[in-house]
């Protein structure tokens, strides 16, 4: 009978495989209840744009940030079935309220449309050319509960997913296409404006899960045979196992950021 919840997110910043800059493009999150636990995952697009507060791991970590403090209303509120597309998509809502904002406050001061100059890019649009900053990631979130072992998750973008169920063999789900984006355009002489991807997501439920594995492409070294070998022992032993095949596959000189979410009862 299994009755000990036990979950844990890790994350390393690596080097790009053709550059000495460090990076740490990859976020995650968790927060834990006595009804389970909270968490978002996340690989910012690394390439993309920087200005001022703005870039594509400031994004990330405003979803989850909202994802979150939404996650722990419910979870102190009268508990109603948890809504997880409503929980996600709320998040992105309040992301692109509070983005909005923040914009229209930076951009009304002159140093910043001298930045904006500076960093955006020029492109060609149907009626006017224009200039351009863009922003992306990929992002996972959900809610594990302890109560019928229950997990619910939205997920766009390449983050990787394993879950194991109750008398079922591991599965692993294939990745997404879609990223969240948020991009400043400009056409012509009008003042630059934040503009967001409606971005489809896949929403994932399930009950009696054994364990679920989250994890960013930098991640992909971690053979999801040694991860089904590690969690085929009984008790604590199988998470310990499962922290020593995370632990060597954490190290910085494996290349690129890694994050790694995984819940499991044992």
């Amino acid at each position: 009978m299994m009755s000990r919840f036990v979950c844990e997110a890790l994350v390393s910043a690596g080097k790009r495989h053709t550059d000495d800059e460090e990076l740490c493009e990859d976020a995650v999150g968790i927060i834990s209840s006595s009804q389970g636990a909270a968490f978002y995952i996340a690989d910012a697009t690394s390439d993309e744009d920087r200005i001022g507060a703005f870039s594509s791991r400031y994004l990330a970590n405003s979803i989850g940030y909202h994802f979150l403090n939404n996650a722990l209303d419910w979870f102190g509120g009268p508990q109603t079935q948890m809504d997880i597309d409503g929980l996600f998509s709320g998040s992105i809502d309040q992301m692109q309220t509070a983005w909005a904002n923040e914009w229209r406050s930076f951009i009304s001061k002159p140093e910043a449309m001298e930045m904006f100059g500076a960093k955006s890019r020029p492109f060609r649009g149907p009626s006017a050319d224009g200039r351009l900053l863009s922003f992306s990631c990929a992002f996972a979130a959900g809610v594990i509960l302890k109560q019928d072992r229950r997990v619910l998750i939205a997920r766009t973008g390449d983050i990787g997913m394993m879950v194991k169920r109750e008398g079922e063999a591991p599965r692993q789900r294939e990745t997404l296409k879609d990223r969240i984006f948020a991009r400043v355009v400009s056409h012509g002489d009008a003042a630059p404006q934040m503009k967001f991807s409606d971005t489809p997501y896949e929403v994932y439920k399930a009950g009696r899960m054994e364990y679920l594995i989250l994890k960013s492409d930098g991640a992909k070294y971690v053979h999801e045979g040694l991860i089904a070998g590690a969690l085929a022992k009984s008790g604590i032993e199988s998470a310990k196992k499962l922290r020593r095949i995370f632990l060597k596959g954490m190290r910085s000189d494996t290349g690129d950021d890694k994050a790694v979410f995984y819940g499991m009862f044992i």
